[in-house]
């Protein structure tokens, strides 16, 4: 009897996810609604390079899966009426979260924005009052 067992990573999955391919994404935005000028938390999950799949054995041997490193220098950018404003970077720590404080541009008029945190995770959606 031969028992086999086969998990991989998609290469767009791979390419900037962790535990268990999950890509990153953006976990909160707050406070929601945000002001002009006000001070916006943003975190997230996710943020690694690599797939960290972990080990298995074969053919009698252990053999290393890919690991993961936390990304870098993450840009969160502020995205509203078609105007892209350029809020920082951050590092996510060893397990993938990233969490950055930032300002809400001066230029942030009342109705809908976007947060995005790098260019993997879907952007998340803010009002403004």
């Amino acid at each position: 009897l031969m028992v086999m067992t086969l998990a991989a990573c998609s290469p767009a999955a791979s390419a900037g996810s962790g535990g268990g391919c999950a890509g990153p994404a953006i976990t909160s935005v707050t406070p929601d609604p945000v002001s002009a000028g006000q001070t916006l938390t943003v975190e997230g999950e996710g943020f690694l390079d690599g797939c960290a799949d972990g080990s298995w054995v074969h053919e009698g041997e252990i053999v290393e899966g890919e690991t993961s490193s936390p990304q870098r220098s993450v840009t969160l950018v502020w995205v509203q009426d078609g105007e892209r404003t350029h809020l920082g970077t951050a590092d996510a720590r060893e397990d993938g979260v990233i969490l950055a404080e930032v300002t809400v541009p001066a230029t942030a008029t009342p109705g809908v924005a976007q947060v995005e945190f790098g260019t993997r995770a879907e952007p998340v959606e803010v009002q403004v009052g």
